[in-house]
């Protein structure tokens, strides 16, 4: 069955904000928990040294921010993305950006496979990318995002779209798997292991939509699928990937944060 996912920039823009005393001690072990589902992840810094997410964890959750949140870019879909980690960004999939009184950066979190065919394994490393003086701030590249309100207009639309599409390809002929999994998706929550304490009811309503969503666009896209789309013609695959920038860009609204 598949699970909601969100991405890795997503979840440490929801846990970076939260403060250290919302569960004492162990609020830096809960947010890298939540982060890395247990891979192992660095952070190679500019100058070129590399550090263990786990040690570097405590440092930075409740650590002072003025903004904080992802953006999820695609190509030809680069709103919101730093000039500094632009190419980064773009074949990742996803970056974090953070400002503090200090100072902006951007973070791409870049997976690297590892291990046998028989066990595989994913490395994350999180490449750093101080801001220059000429960069845009952060507030305004995640402003582009847009808000939660034109999020939730936008989902509840592609939501409908999502299921229609789906049920257009007739999955329950050719792939009767698909065509249950698809059902399922519908009625999945993002695993509440994830998201910080005191997240508010709205943006998780929207994470878990625009999850959801995601969830059905790779359905429509696995190999059998992706074949299906393509007989079927570009508009399919147009309104495809409409529906996946909707999810994005509403994954991203979801996980801004500031302090003004």
């Amino acid at each position: 069955m598949a699970e909601l996912v969100l991405p890795h920039a997503v979840l440490a823009a929801l846990w970076l904000p939260v403060p250290s005393y919302s569960r004492g001690d162990g609020v830096a072990g809960a947010a890298l928990s939540a982060v890395t589902g247990g891979q192992p992840h660095l952070v190679q810094y500019p100058h070129g040294s590399t550090r263990e997410l786990r040690r570097v964890a405590p440092e930075l959750v409740g650590r002072t921010l003025t903004d904080v949140g992802a953006v999820l870019p695609a190509p030809g879909h680069v709103t919101g993305v730093p000039g500094v980690a632009l190419v980064d960004a773009v074949d990742a999939g996803q970056c974090l950006l953070v400002a503090t009184p200090e100072g902006s950066w951007a973070a791409v979190p870049v997976e690297e496979q590892f291990g046998s065919e028989l066990e595989p394994g994913t490395l994350v490393r999180w490449a750093l990318h101080p801001f220059p003086f000429a960069e845009r701030p952060v507030s305004t590249l995640l402003g582009q995002a847009g808000s939660l309100a034109e999020a939730r207009r936008e989902l509840t639309t592609a939501l409908v779209q999502a299921a229609d599409a789906l049920a257009e390809l007739d999955l329950a002929s050719w792939r009767p798997d698909a065509a249950r999994e698809a059902a399922a998706v519908l009625h999945e929550d993002v695993s509440s292991d994830v998201l910080p304490p005191g997240l508010s009811a709205p943006r998780v309503d929207i994470l878990t939509r625009a999850a959801r969503l995601l969830a059905l666009v790779q359905l429509a896209l696995v190999d059998d699928g992706g074949a299906v789309v393509a007989q079927q013609g570009a508009e399919r695959r147009r309104l495809l990937g409409d529906l996946e920038h909707t999810a994005r860009r509403a994954l991203a609204a979801a996980s801004v944060s500031t302090r003004r």
